[in-house]
């Protein structure tokens, strides 16, 4: 096992000006704090905190590879209060001469494809557009309320690109359950190259599903005098919709019927049979 080091100071370097102010501001919740041990497994993750970070602000094509391998001083040697060997660190960020790659983007046309069927690809022939979105369907059925798959997109056209709020859309929308296959793509627009065109690719589960159980189950039950054998058997019969009044609303209902008779002799009491019937009904709401 080699040394163990923990970070006493970290410095935080951009030779462009925008990106160190943006960096300084990243830096406030570093993962590599003064204490903190000095590992691979701290700083990949520090690496991809900032890349989120960029991302979020716009800078869409910020990439890992701008962040050099962490530059640490082991030659002085120096200890905390708790005998632990400190190092002073230096994390930079080289950017690529490519002025592409530095771009700062904001979000162009949003398009949403409420029922996208892999086979039909974007053969769309009709278009609505709810709020800054544009929805584009085969039919003209969304299969949502337009209030409701609004309040599931968390960016709009316009805004600068956030890489965040595509990954919370799209836990929003898997959230719901409506939906089989959710893609979120994103391209720079054919007609500005400072925007990113995102397209929602939403393919729907079937929105109702039946199924139907047997159960067969057999007893003994043991007195002081003989064993007393009893058998049964139970039907359940159950509904699903997951999508009620377009509304993300998923109700199930489930019918039991059982029936439960004793096999002995004629004789023994013990041979009553007994009938039970249940029924189940549950609303889930969505949670936006």
């Amino acid at each position: 096992m080699g040394t163990l080091y923990v970070f006493d100071t970290v410095s935080y370097l951009c030779a462009d000006s925008v990106y160190l102010s943006i960096l300084k501001k990243a830096q406030e919740n570093s993962l590599l704090q003064r204490g903190t041990a000095l590992s691979s497994s701290n700083y990949e993750k520090e690496k991809a905190r900032i890349v989120d970070y960029f991302n979020s602000k716009g800078y869409a094509r910020f990439a890992p590879n701008f962040i050099v391998p962490l530059d640490a001083d082991t030659s002085i040697v120096k200890f905390n209060e708790k005998n632990q060997r400190l190092i002073d660190a230096t994390l930079t960020v080289v950017l690529p001469d490519d002025s592409t790659q530095l771009r700062k983007f904001y979000v162009g046309d949003v398009s949403v494809f409420p029922n996208y069927d892999i086979n039909k690809g974007e053969t769309i022939k009709f278009d609505t557009v709810i709020g800054t979105n544009i929805i584009r369907t085969y039919d003209g059925n969304i299969g949502l309320k337009a209030s409701l798959l609004n309040d599931l997109i968390t960016f709009k056209s316009g805004e600068i690109f956030n890489k965040t709020a595509i990954t919370k859309t799209y836990k929003k929308i898997t959230g719901i359950g409506v939906y089989k296959f959710v893609n979120v793509a994103s391209k720079i627009d054919e007609c500005d190259s400072n925007a990113v065109a995102l397209n929602i690719y939403l393919t729907p589960n079937k929105k109702m599903a039946f199924e139907v159980g047997a159960n067969l189950n057999a007893s003994i039950l043991r007195d002081s005098i003989e064993n007393l054998y009893r058998a049964g058997g139970s039907v359940n019969v159950g509904f699903t919709h997951l999508n009620l009044f377009n509304s993300a609303i998923r109700f199930s209902s489930t019918i039991t019927a059982g029936v439960d008779f004793g096999i002995n002799k004629p004789s023994q009491s013990s041979n009553g049979k007994s009938y039970d019937l249940n029924f189940d009904n549950r609303f889930n709401f969505p949670k936006i």
